[in-house]
């Protein structure tokens, strides 16, 4: 294969192409990566905030007896914090006084079971005025129908 002198004359350099930059990933990753260092304290200490508190279990290993005598009963003596295995979030969907008070702090409930009941004299009180209102629509209602018919009548 030959090279010809005139192919060799029409090679140009474009200097109007605008020049790579190979840093510009490299400065983008630097500053997530920095972003990314001070942002992973505050982070931390939010995720600690959020996690269930450490508890230790200590199991009692010594009891010491009352020295009343003879109804000498054993005293245990302890310190710490009691968190419960199980909570649960109580909702009502209308609010109100309670009339009933079904269960005791401890009892074991069901699903779906009641566990107080609130005093309906209000609700009941908008339940009756409710029904007047209705009352009154409908015989405001017959009282329209009667007018339309008699108009209608008489022009018909």
């Amino acid at each position: 294969m030959t090279i010809q002198a005139d192919d060799l004359a029409t090679l140009r350099i474009d200097r109007d192409v605008a020049r790579r930059r190979p840093w510009l990933p490299w400065v983008a990753f630097l500053a997530f990566a920095g972003g990314a260092v001070l942002a992973y304290p505050s982070a931390r200490d939010w995720v600690d905030e959020q996690r269930a508190p450490e508890v230790d279990v200590v199991r009692a290993t010594a009891i010491a007896t009352a020295s009343s005598g003879a109804d000498a009963r054993p005293v245990l003596v302890a310190t710490g914090y009691v968190v419960s295995r199980h909570s649960s979030d109580v909702g009502v969907k209308v609010g109100g006084r309670i009339a009933t008070l079904g269960v005791e702090e401890g009892t074991r409930v069901r699903r779906g079971e009641i566990i107080a009941e609130l005093e309906h004299a209000d609700i009941d009180a908008q339940l009756e005025a409710a029904r007047r209102a209705v009352a009154e629509a409908e015989s405001q209602l017959e009282q329209a129908t009667e007018v339309f018919y008699r108009f209608a009548a008489e022009l018909g």
